[in-house]
């Protein structure tokens, strides 16, 4: 991607890739726990486990990628502090 970019289509193609990734993660792990009730026969148990277990590591990939390991938002700069302080 380049600099020219406009800053929207920026944001928009971050934004889904988020979206995407939740997706993913969730669908992969109820997939893997629906394969492992089939082979050990505890159906629904492992696919509702596999789906609570992708559900909660997206969220937390999810709120990662909007918020930052240091805590900010879309509107404040690298290292936390508001502007505004």
């Amino acid at each position: 991607m380049t600099r020219k970019e406009p800053r929207d289509q920026r944001d928009l193609l971050r934004q889904s890739h988020l979206g995407l990734q939740f997706a993913l993660t969730l669908g992969l792990l109820a997939f893997l726990g629906h394969l492992a009730d089939e082979r050990f026969g505890t159906t629904p148990l492992l696919a509702f486990l596999g789906a609570s277990l992708g559900f909660g590591i997206g969220f937390y990939q999810l709120h990662q990628g909007v918020y930052g390991r240091a805590g900010r938002g879309p509107d404040r700069p690298p290292g936390g502090r508001d502007p505004e302080r």
